[in-house]
């Protein structure tokens, strides 16, 4: 049985296993994490500075989601939605990416390079970085 895919043969480690896989298509990129941080770093805070990335708002005490509306009287509404167990896993994960993203902090290193780190006050809170 034959399962198509995606294989990125510019990656070390797919180039090898290229063999194994035929027929599937070469329209991926894979993302190095440990090469790639700093550039994942920077286009996240530019796209968040730019606001093409919103956060939804954390879950209230009740694990609802609040949505604001707006009326078509131009009133302002709360209204409060139940979420599912996988939502609310789903939110709590994006709160936690929201919070390692507003603790990391750019610094210029004396040799000119650029690295991001997390600030002390997150560092004191035992924050994680990946």
């Amino acid at each position: 049985m034959m399962h198509l895919g995606l294989i990125d043969l510019k990656d070390p480690y797919m180039s090898l296993i290229a063999d194994d896989h035929p027929g599937n298509s070469e329209n991926l990129t894979m993302f190095n994490f440990k090469r790639d941080k700093n550039q994942a770093y920077e286009r996240a805070q530019a796209a968040i500075n730019q606001g093409l990335v919103i956060f939804p708002t954390d879950l209230n005490v009740r694990h609802e989601m609040e949505v604001i509306e707006t009326l078509p009287d131009g009133q302002v509404a709360t209204r409060y939605e139940k979420v599912t167990l996988q939502e609310e896993a789903s939110l709590t994960q994006l709160s936690l990416m929201k919070e390692e993203l507003s603790s990391m902090q750019k610094i210029k290193k004396p040799n000119g390079s650029v690295v991001f780190e997390l600030s002390n006050a997150a560092k004191q809170r035992n924050g994680h970085d990946d």
